[in-house]
């Protein structure tokens, strides 16, 4: 079986066509055909659609419509396996290959959208998958590995936590005990939160153990995900309204105090010398590419009503509604159609790492340090018809429990992770009015996993 899988391989260009057309699929019973007028080249995915004339349940179905149903098969197939570098379908994850129904190729039988989810839902699960029980040696070799991975991270004379063999073992046991049912990446982090409220003095027995209890609640769910991730689709759908709704109320009459006379944001103005953008694969950076870099999108976009569209999402303004996510905040920023939109029961959404930012349990608003790195990617088709933009951010994870900073050593910024979030937006440029057509969310969440070297011996419990 394919090793060492990880979240890059949803990055797969044609894996993530098909998941595009699944996601916004009337039906989960919906087939799908290659577009055969637009064939792909330098690269690029072919492009996936709806088939017409045929149906789930077909048993008459004609020859030609048999050969165009294994022909996506086939493309689906050859792309499941280049996603995991391998040959055959042995060398797959069980679940990805119990989810692809193997008896279905080569009979004829059409791809359904279905079919694609279900295939991407076990990917999912085969990247990330939960441990239904934590042993004590996964316990105290992760605990082990916390240690090694706080080395020159705390506010602790020199950097260096040590803890001794009864701390090490506390540490274990409340993996054990609230551990289950979550991904390693969960159990990294949980242990990174329970190892430090022990080696701050900060907290009794009880304190640690409830900052255990809350943490791993709010670990639990939390995953990875790439933007177009399948398991989103319903979330993304309704972020897409909410963004094409801001979209309209950034272009009124009212809102021109937020442009330049030639319709760049004052926002993207104010940013362009402390992030990092790249436009059509030009990377601009810094106080002295700021001018160049407005100079480009300007050449780039010359409808001014395109540029007010795309300029006013190129800036810190878009990453605070992750931050909101983040925060389990109860509504977003108020837009015409959408002045109280709450998303937290919206499908998709008990993926985020996110905490009760107004919770007592926490310092200030929850564990999500600042982003740090933005960064914009403009990507403009030949003749400025299309554009996307992704806008990508990263941070620490943060300890922040309560009474955290209220010491004398402040542990509340201690790091207890990583996380990077990415949003992307399609725009449609072939009117004077722009629209967004598409907006996808990812998040990824991680702890690096310290060298193996002068591995601690693991204690008994």
């Amino acid at each position: 079986m394919a090793n060492n899988i990880d979240i890059s391989v949803f990055d797969n260009a044609q894996f993530r066509e098909f998941a595009r057309f699944a996601a916004s699929a009337s039906s989960g019973r919906t087939i799908v055909k290659v577009d055969a007028t637009l064939q792909s080249k330098d690269g690029t995915p072919r492009t996936i659609v709806a088939k017409h004339g045929d149906f789930v349940w077909n048993f008459g179905r004609w020859n030609p419509n048999r050969t165009v149903n294994d022909e996506v098969r086939n493309l689906f197939m050859d792309t499941v396996l280049n996603m995991f570098g391998v040959k055959d379908t042995a060398s797959l994850p069980p679940k990805v290959v119990e989810a692809m129904k193997l008896e279905d190729y080569g009979s004829g039988k059409p791809l359904t959208a279905r079919r694609i989810i279900a295939v991407s839902k076990a990917i999912a699960a085969a990247i990330e998958p939960t441990n239904k029980v934590v042993t004590q040696e996964k316990a105290m070799s992760i605990v082990n590995d916390s240690v090694r991975y706080f080395d020159g991270k705390i506010p602790l004379p020199g950097g260096k936590l040590e803890l001794d063999g009864d701390a090490r073992n506390k540490a274990a046991q409340l993996l054990m005990d609230y551990g289950s049912d979550m991904t390693d990446t969960g159990l990294r982090i949980l242990a990174n939160y329970v190892v430090a409220a022990i080696a701050s003095g900060i907290y009794k027995d009880g304190e640690v153990e409830a900052i255990a209890s809350n943490m791993a609640d709010y670990l639990k769910n939390a995953r990875n995900f790439r933007p177009g991730d399948v398991r989103m689709a319903s979330f993304d759908a309704t972020m897409t309204k909410y963004w094409q709704d801001q979209l309209k109320d950034n272009l009124a009459p009212t809102e021109t105090g937020k442009y330049d006379g030639e319709g760049v944001a004052i926002a993207l103005q104010k940013d362009a010398e402390r992030a990092l953008f790249t436009i059509d694969g030009e990377v601009f950076r810094g106080v002295a590419a700021g001018a160049r870099m407005i100079s480009v999108f300007k050449n780039k976009i010359t409808n001014p009503a395109h540029r007010k569209a795309i300029s006013s999402f190129m800036n810190q303004n878009v990453g605070i509604t992750y931050n909101l996510f983040a925060s389990r905040s109860e509504r977003l920023y108020s837009t015409s159609n959408f002045p109280a939109l709450d998303m937290r029961k919206k499908k998709g959404f008990e993926l985020f790492l996110s905490t009760d930012g107004g919770s007592r349990f926490f310092e200030g608003s929850g564990i999500m340090g600042p982003s740090r790195k933005p960064t914009y990617i403009l990507e403009v088709d030949e003749n400025a018809t299309k554009a996307k933009l992704t806008v990508r951010n990263e941070g620490n994870i943060v300890f922040n429990i309560a009474k955290s900073s209220s010491y004398s050593t402040d542990w509340a910024n201690c790091q207890m992770g990583n996380y990077v979030y990415e949003m992307e937006f399609e725009f449609d440029l072939t009117q004077d009015e722009p629209k967004i057509t598409s907006s996808h969310i990812g998040q990824t969440i991680d702890v690096p996993v310290p060298d193996n070297e002068d591995q601690v011996i693991i204690e008994t419990l």
